[in-house]
C-alpha cells in the first residue's frame, strides 16, 4: 500500500503564531486553525465534502480543508451514536456504523480523488438502513483547537510510527483513536502505519470519550462494540491512540476501561502524537512504554 500523506509539515509550524491585520484589528493565531471551526449537520459535511471532488491539493488550503473536514463524518456519527444507540441496543449495528465512517474518511485520505465515491457509498449505507432515520440531521460543531492542530503535525506523527515499527516490527494492530481530538492525526499514523508494514490486517477503531467537551463518564461504546473488539482483537497489540496528553486524564481513562472492561490481563500500550517521546516510549531509543 502507497500512502501519499495530506499532512505536510510544511503547513504546520512549529509552534508558530502569526500576527495578522483582518478589517482592521490584530489577532494572534496558528496558521490554518481557522479550518479547524464549523458548524452545521452531517447532511452538510457530506455535501461540502461533495463539493471538493477535484481539489488540487498540491495546494496547502485544500489540503487543510481536507484533513480537517473529513473526519466530520466520524464525528456526526459517533455523537450520534452517543445520543441515539444504548449500551444493550440490538437493532443497530453499532460496530458497523462506526466503521464504515472511519473507512470513508480512510479512503478520501488515502486518496481524496475518490471524495465522490466515499460520500456516496456513505449515503448509500444509511439510506439502506432504516434504523438511521435522521441521522443526516446530527447537528456538527467544532471549535478551534491551538493544541489539537499542533499535536497533528506530521513531524510528532512521523515519530510515532516509527515507534510503532521499532516496538511491533509491522504486526498488525488493533489501533483505538480517541475522538473527536485524536481522528486526523490517529487516521494519519495508521495509514502510515499501515504503508511502512507488510501486514494489511490491522484494526482502526475510533472511540468518543470527551470528559471536558460532552462530560462523559466512560468511552462511548456499546456492548456490541465491545463485544466486537473482543473478537477480532486476536493477538493484535492493543493501541489507545490520541494527539495530545495534555493533563492525561482522557487517555487514562481510556486505558482503565479498556483494561477492566475489555481486555483484563492484557497488555495495553498508549500513545500521543505531542508529547509521545515523554509519555511512551523508553528503554526503546531512551523512552517507555506506558502500559496497563
Amino acid at each position: 500500500m502507497v500512502y501519499n500523506s495530506l499532512f505536510r509539515e510544511e503547513d504546520f509550524p512549529n509552534g508558530q503564531v502569526y500576527s495578522v491585520r483582518k478589517n482592521g484589528l490584530v489577532g494572534w493565531f496558528y496558521p490554518y486553525s481557522e479550518y479547524m471551526p464549523y458548524e452545521g449537520t452531517l447532511e452538510s459535511v457530506l455535501s461540502d465534502l461533495e463539493f471538493m471532488k477535484g481539489i488540487d491539493t498540491s495546494e496547502m488550503d485544500s489540503r487543510q480543508r481536507i484533513i480537517w473536514h473529513a473526519p466530520r463524518i466520524i464525528r456526526g456519527v459517533l455523537d450520534y451514536k452517543a445520543n441515539v444507540i444504548y449500551f444493550n441496543d440490538s437493532k443497530h449495528n453499532a460496530p458497523e456504523l462506526v466503521l464504515t465512517a472511519a473507512q470513508a474518511v480512510l479512503d478520501i485520505y488515502a486518496n481524496p480523488l475518490r471524495i465522490s465515491q466515499a460520500v456516496r457509498e456513505i449515503r448509500d449505507y444509511f439510506s439502506s438502513n432504516d434504523v438511521f432515520n435522521g441521522i443526516l440531521d446530527t447537528p456538527i460543531k467544532q471549535k478551534s483547537d491551538d493544541i489539537t492542530f499542533e499535536s497533528t503535525s506530521p513531524r510528532y506523527s512521523n515519530h510515532a510510527v516509527n515507534c510503532l515499527l521499532n516496538k511491533f516490527k509491522g504486526k498488525d494492530l488493533c489501533f483505538v483513536i480517541t475522538a473527536h481530538g485524536g481522528v486526523p492525526a490517529g487516521l494519519d499514523v495508521f495509514l502510515r502505519y499501515q504503508s511502512s508494514s507488510d501486514n494489511g490486517d490491522s484494526i482502526v477503531y475510533p472511540v468518543r470519550y470527551s470528559t471536558d467537551k460532552f462530560e462523559d463518564i466512560n468511552p462511548r461504546l456499546t456492548k456490541a462494540e465491545i463485544d466486537y473488539l473482543k473478537d477480532t482483537r486476536k493477538n493484535r497489540p492493543v493501541i489507545i491512540f490520541d494527539e495530545d496528553i495534555a493533563s492525561g486524564t482522557t487517555i487514562q481513562g481510556m486505558k482503565s476501561f479498556f483494561s477492566n472492561r475489555i481486555f483484563p490481563k492484557k497488555k495495553i500500550f498508549i500513545m500521543a502524537n505531542q508529547e509521545g517521546e515523554q509519555e511512551i516510549m523508553g528503554k526503546l531509543n531512551g523512552f517507555e512504554w506506558k502500559t496497563s
